[in-house]
């Protein structure tokens, strides 16, 4: 005897406030290739106008997978059922019809914005014109898939990706020019596989000072396209056709296969530490498709003894790795360290390969040992107006050039590589450590002296009474936003430019910690760079908190080794709090807010880095650095 809750304000009962009123949603799964050259976003924008939302295909919270996608009414509240079937329906043939002219753009030759790169100089008009509407059979990809990233990206050399086999074979007019210039390979050459290891000679000099070693390959199976056109179904396919192969692995190549769907932070935080974790963000593997369902049949399997690792469905189906050190796969470039590896791919054979490998880090070893004996020449100090120029004389380089700190290992070289690097700098110094400032104190007083305008002997005094501030900020003023913001290092680790790669990760962790005992109105998240989701860096872009990469001093002075592992961004739940980790200092302390409450915000400031030294007290027992000189 009873009915349907239905309330005379909000129409229908639903538990989420979004369905209240006709708690209707009706929508259909249509193919808009015009829409999807001219933009999702753009499409975005004008179903909000038609009062329409376009969804992905694979359900409520599914993604949007190539030019399908699900269409339905936006509104529930305030119409009729038939108001919004009405709509849908109008929006839909208005979509398809907008699309159809869209199609007809869709064939005209495009702009690419890669000038230089070898997509521009091969893809010309008439070879356009002759594949610009050829799909192929695996994967229906297109010759405009192909070159996305030369057509969107301006920064291409190649600027081509194939989404399945056939895209070399269907488009090989255009692929094999761009392979036999970028391999220096000529027409009719053929590749010649060879993995017999019993014909490599020698091996790297045991004395060179290599941390590890690893080899890879990229594999791709027969009838699955490639990842910049691999459908869902055959990306899943693939995900699971190895997750059986895995389970057959036995000895030393036995261990456990690790999906990004769904994956426990402890297990993706040991991926992280053991640098096997690939991520998502990079801007050629977002245009050409390869993150599209992103993070679904992906994963990473590695055995026991962590030196076998297979990545599945990254940029190739498979990435089979044999590693043997500390780095990973994504280690990046630390202070003297590189990653050094064979040019070719193509043309040679795996045996040619290594063995070039082999021979020429020796070589490369024996050369260093030579330009190391030139390491402590004076240097040429490029900023001639700097004050690393006016203070870094002959003699006190001699004195010091061979000096090394003690906590983070850092050199008067390190300390002054802007100012040899660039020719714009005003001081050209960087401290690696509290060391430096004491090691280098002849250097580094004459220099702070003189840039602060401070005498010799002078000492600085904090103060962050609050309390002793008169007044405020005129309220009439027209002050948009009000930000103060210190930074802080913690005793016992280097400062950014000299920082290991051990004490930076032991900086977020130790800050990790603290951030959780925040309370009350310092209560918030910490957002780790490294793994960070495209949601969340949306967001932080957003609200204009996150901090990016390639600034050339950063790069030049060391800040950005092993770039984004070890650096996160903090806030409270207001977003009027936050803490960057490890940018240019370990710690950037912010207080912020709208208007112009600058007594507030420092009240705030002084309160949130009080909360912090105490909690990282607590956590490991260390206090701020703090000089009674500087």
């Amino acid at each position: 005897g009873k009915d349907f809750c239905l309330d005379e304000k909000y129409g229908y009962v639903h538990s989420c406030p979004t369905n209240l009123g006709t708690g209707m949603r009706a929508s259909v799964h249509i193919d808009l290739p015009g829409w999807t050259a001219h933009g999702v976003d753009k499409l975005k924008a004008r179903c909000e106008e038609l009062s329409l939302q376009p969804r992905g295909t694979r359900g409520e919270s599914g993604g949007q997978t190539g030019c399908t996608y699900d269409i339905s009414n936006k509104h529930r509240l305030g119409y009729s059922e038939v108001q919004l079937i009405q709509t849908m329906i109008d929006g839909v043939n208005k979509l398809y019809d907008e699309d159809l002219e869209l199609q007809k753009k869709l064939y005209a030759f495009p702009e690419i914005k890669s000038v230089n790169s070898l997509v521009a100089k091969y893809v010309t008009k008439e070879r356009w014109d002759k594949y610009c509407k050829h799909v192929t059979g695996t994967a229906g990809f297109t010759l405009r898939k192909a070159i996305a990233c030369a057509i969107e990206l301006d920064n291409q050399s190649n600027g081509v990706y194939a989404g399945d086999w056939d895209s070399y074979k269907d488009f090989s007019e255009i692929f094999d020019l761009i392979i036999q210039e970028y391999h220096g390979i000529k027409p009719g050459a053929k590749h010649t596989s060879d993995m017999d290891f019993s014909k490599i000679t020698g091996n790297v000099n045991p004395d060179a000072p290599v941390h590890s070693t690893r080899i890879r390959v990229g594999r791709s199976i027969d009838g699955y396209g490639l990842s910049p056109g691999i459908t869902r179904e055959q990306r899943i396919g693939v995900e699971n056709l190895m997750k059986g192969a895995f389970a057959t692995f036995k000895d030393n190549l036995a261990g456990n296969y690790y999906p990004l769907l769904g994956m426990e932070e402890s297990v993706r935080q040991q991926l992280v530490d053991d640098h096997f974790l690939f991520v998502t963000g990079d801007p050629n593997l977002k245009i050409s498709g390869m993150e599209r369902d992103w993070p679904e049949g992906r994963g990473i399997f590695h055995n026991t003894d962590k030196t076998f690792l297979v990545w599945v469905n990254e940029e190739d189906q498979l990435r089979i790795i044999s590693p043997r050190g500390t780095r990973g796969e994504s280690g990046g470039q630390t202070g003297c360290t590189y990653d050094i590896s064979n040019k070719h791919r193509l043309g040679y054979s795996e045996v040619q390969l290594i063995q070039t490998m082999i021979d020429g880090v020796n070589k490369l070893y024996d050369e260093d040992l030579e330009l190391q004996k030139k390491l402590y020449a004076f240097p040429e100090i490029k900023s001639v107006n700097s004050l690393v120029a006016k203070y870094v004389t002959k003699e006190r380089w001699d004195k010091y050039c061979k000096h090394v700190t003690g906590t983070a290992g850092f050199t008067l070289r390190k300390a002054i590589a802007c100012a040899i690097e660039l020719d714009n700098q005003s001081n050209g110094v960087y401290a690696g450590d509290w060391d430096s400032y004491k090691d280098f104190s002849e250097i580094f007083d004459l220099i702070i002296q003189e840039y602060h305008g401070i005498k010799p002997g002078a000492k600085h005094t904090s103060d962050m009474d609050f309390s002793k501030i008169t007044g405020n900020v005129n309220p009439d003023a027209p002050v948009h936003s009000t930000r103060i913001r210190v930074g802080r290092s913690i005793d016992g680790y280097g400062l950014s430019p000299g920082i290991t790669r051990e004490q930076r990760i032991g900086v977020e962790n130790l800050m990790k910690g603290a951030f959780a005992t925040f309370k009350d109105n310092l209560a918030g998240n910490y957002y780790p760079l490294l793994g960070m989701e495209e949601s969340v860096r949306q967001q932080l872009v957003d609200d204009h908190f996150l901090f990016v990469t390639g600034d050339p001093n950063l790069k030049i002075s060391g800040m950005e080794r092993d770039w984004p592992e070890g650096r996160g961004i903090f806030h409270n739940t207001d977003k009027t709090f936050l803490v960057w980790v490890n940018e240019e200092d370990q710690l950037r302390i912010i207080s912020m807010e709208k208007g112009g409450d600058v007594l507030g915000v420092f009240k705030r400031l002084a309160h949130g880095i009080q909360t912090v030294a105490d909690s990282v007290k607590s956590e490991c027992g260390k206090d701020f650095m703090l000089d009674e000189k500087y």
